[in-house]
């Protein structure tokens, strides 16, 4: 299979300002496939004819993620937050519509500063049923529902889905068709190492 190299123009090009020039960027750096990890300061509309004119493809965005400033970083597993989840998934559809986007990454969230340790089962099952409310919804617009696993060692240290395993058992027991994970090397090989083996267990269930 051949590789695809796809820029996320959130953490690239930032010497653009505007995401519009990013798109534009991209074209000419002579890359075919985009991502977009947080859209929702723009205008679909604004970033559609962006993608349009430079003739990419969005391979990936992610779902609403809450207030970023605030230090959100998604919400799917926020039980007080389960009625805002859900209606930005229709903002997240109708961005990602709008880009022609097959592929969201539903973000989880962070766990609370100083939480109980009770929280997180608690919070585990708000993601479960979230998770499988993405799922359904999405496959009703095409669109595959991704979680990615992100190490609390570097990136984001409250992070709530952040083992590898745990990831791949959520998706197995979830057991839906529109569910995969988004297997990232970086954030695997910080967590858990062992790449060659991971790849093979993980890949069954990888989204494409």
């Amino acid at each position: 299979m051949p590789l695809k190299f796809a820029p996320n123009i959130t953490m690239m090009f930032q010497e653009i300002a505007t995401l519009e020039g990013r798109y534009a960027a991209v074209k000419a750096a002579g890359f075919k496939y985009v991502e977009l990890a947080f859209p929702y300061k723009e205008s679909a509309q604004k970033l559609k004819a962006a993608k349009e004119s430079a003739g990419l493809e969005q391979v990936l965005i992610n779902a609403y993620p809450g207030d970023l400033q605030a230090g959100d970083l998604g919400l799917a597993a926020l039980p007080d937050r389960v009625d805002e989840f859900r209606s930005s998934l229709e903002t997240s559809i109708e961005y990602a519509n709008a880009l022609q986007c097959k592929r969201m990454h539903v973000m989880a969230g962070k766990i609370p500063k100083g939480s109980p340790t009770s929280l997180r089962d608690q919070m585990m099952k708000t993601y479960m049923e979230n998770i499988t409310y993405a799922a359904n919804r999405l496959s009703k617009e095409g669109i595959l529902a991704l979680i990615e696993p992100v190490n609390n060692r570097l990136s984001a240290p409250e992070y709530f889905l952040y083992s590898p395993h745990e990831g791949l058992e959520i998706v197995k027991k979830i057991n839906h068709p529109n569910l995969k994970l988004q297997f990232d090397l970086f954030h695997v090989q910080i967590m858990d190492g062992n790449l060659t083996k991971n790849i093979k267990e993980f890949l069954p269930y990888v989204g494409k």
